[in-house]
């Protein structure tokens, strides 16, 4: 689908393409269509149709709804598409010395050399795409999405939203109130708490100590050795002993990286920096922990990082195909989106001239560490995302932004989920945009497990209000309602 670059300039003839992927559920187009945006910002919707269309179609609609997937402007297959390397292996390159933890007396140094390296990304970007970076952020690509909408032949915008995808329909209610029909968002973002410098921070940082010690600590010993490889086999260990083990064990990490090697990877190293993401990323998902704990067992138990490396987040695959879909017009791209994620989350952002705290990449050193007493897993990761920000070429700021409230008469509202140890977007997000939309626009859904969105840890409860609202469009009555996930992490509880 072919879009305006501008959406705020009708005279500008450029224009961006957007890549759609569909799954169809009959001979003919469905009633209604969901339309997926699975976060990020920078996520793939032609990936996720692809991949879990079918899934979400029988979950959601009962197997009676289309499902389609959309790249959002400089995304992915979308033209042209936000790179601004090469090749992921010139970002991996760097991105192995800008992202270590500044926990130590390198901190200010790291963190300078991570801000150096922002401003290298921002001057690439500029050279190689013009303006573009003033055109990608969240109200125009809501606006992208009524276009297809439009195309589909729909009078209503139904729609499935987790994560960024969550904070992209409340952009859109804001702008077509009249046309929110039956929206389902998902793994809460309050628009808001992301909209001042460190805000992505504060608006992130959640409850994963309580994860982990709750969770996949706590998880593991109820499991025992049956269930979970962190336990010693023929040992009863408690759940403050096995923490202790290993905090014990990542505390040695950050000064002493240990040696692995890989039968497809080759040599490498296993380093705090990896390993703690490694970690955190598993937090999305419960069916990730037993490979986790795996993980964790061979490297403290048998001193073997060979899966550790292979867990590890590298933006290069050499065995990735860059041949791509043969679609007219449409191209896989080299690289992926990172640069794509900071330019919507910087842009939407306010200028920094607004900002009211200090700007100095000390100030921002303090408030990491602050932030990692309780957050010890993310920190890093949102750290490296809010420095980037600092640096954000403020003469390429999108064409329109919207930092107003989120007040607007909905013509239905939308079914809200959050999930209550969800490691990134926590329910005190959902519970301040409910708050602000009010309860006449929004239904909130408490739903209790872990996982970042419903799919990380599944609810049947859940899942029939969500088919309730899609299929039959019957929301529930009370502002606010409970349910429960239906599974355990770990197996074999004992």
């Amino acid at each position: 689908m072919d879009a305006p670059l501008n959406h705020k300039n009708a005279s500008d003839p450029r224009t961006v393409r957007i890549a759609l992927v569909m799954y169809q559920v009959g001979s003919k187009k469905s009633e209604r269509t969901i339309i997926v945006n699975p976060g990020g910002p920078g996520g793939s919707g032609t990936l996720k149709a692809f991949m879990s269309g079918e899934q979400l179609s029988r979950d959601f609609s009962e197997g009676t709804m289309d499902v389609l997937g959309f790249d959002p402007r400089g995304v992915n297959m979308s033209a042209p598409a936000l790179t601004c390397s090469q090749s992921d292996a010139y970002t991996d390159r760097y991105q192995q010395l800008v992202t270590q933890s500044p926990d130590g007396s390198d901190a200010l140094k790291i963190a300078r050399l991570s801000d150096a390296y922002n401003q290298a990304v921002w001057s690439a970007c500029e050279e190689q795409h013009g303006d573009l970076l003033r055109y990608l952020n969240t109200p125009f690509v809501a606006r992208d999405m009524d276009l297809i909408r439009h195309h589909l032949g729909e009078e209503e915008l139904t729609a499935y939203g987790v994560s960024y995808g969550s904070a992209l329909m409340q952009t859109y209610g804001v702008l077509f109130p009249e046309r929110v029909g039956r929206v389902i968002i998902d793994g809460i973002v309050f628009p808001k708490f992301w909209q001042t410098l460190r805000g992505i921070m504060r608006g992130s940082l959640g409850h994963e100590l309580d994860i982990w010690k709750q969770g996949l600590i706590g998880g593991c010993v109820r499991s025992g050795p049956k269930g979970c490889s962190l336990m010693p086999p023929g040992k009863n260990m408690t759940a403050a002993e096995l923490e202790q083990r290993l905090d014990a064990f990542l505390e040695e990490l950050k000064t002493h990286p240990l040696p692995a090697t890989h039968p497809d990877l080759g040599p490498g190293i296993v380093t705090y920096e990896t390993l703690v993401g490694s970690i955190f990323s598993s937090m999305y998902k419960i069916t990730q922990w037993p490979a986790e704990a795996d993980t964790l067992s061979d490297l403290i138990y048998r001193q073997n990082g060979t899966a550790a490396l292979a867990r590890q987040n590298y933006l290069y695959d050499p065995n990735k195909d860059f041949d791509g879909p043969s679609w007219r017009g449409i191209h896989s791209p080299r690289t992926k989106w990172k640069p794509l994620l900071n330019a919507v989350m910087c842009g939407d952002s306010f200028p920094i001239e607004e900002n009211s705290e200090s700007l100095s990449v000390q100030d921002f050193v303090n408030y990491y560490r602050t932030s990692t007493q309780k957050n010890p897993f993310s920190a890093s990761f949102l750290f490296d995302l809010t420095l980037t920000c600092r640096t954000f070429p403020r003469h390429l700021s999108p064409i329109e932004v919207y930092r107003g409230n989120y007040t607007a008469k909905l013509k239905n509202p939308f079914l809200m989920i959050s999930t209550t140890l969800d490691p990134i977007t926590p329910i005190e997000s959902a519970r301040a945009a409910a708050a602000e939309w009010g309860p006449d626009n929004v239904k909130l859904v408490v739903h209790e497990g872990y996982g970042h969105g419903v799919t990380g840890h599944p609810s049947n409860c859940t899942f029939a209000l969500v088919r309730d609202v899609l299929v039959r469009g019957q929301w529930p009555a009370s502002a606010e309602m409970n349910c429960k996930a239906d599974s355990t992490p770990f197996p074999h509880p004992e």
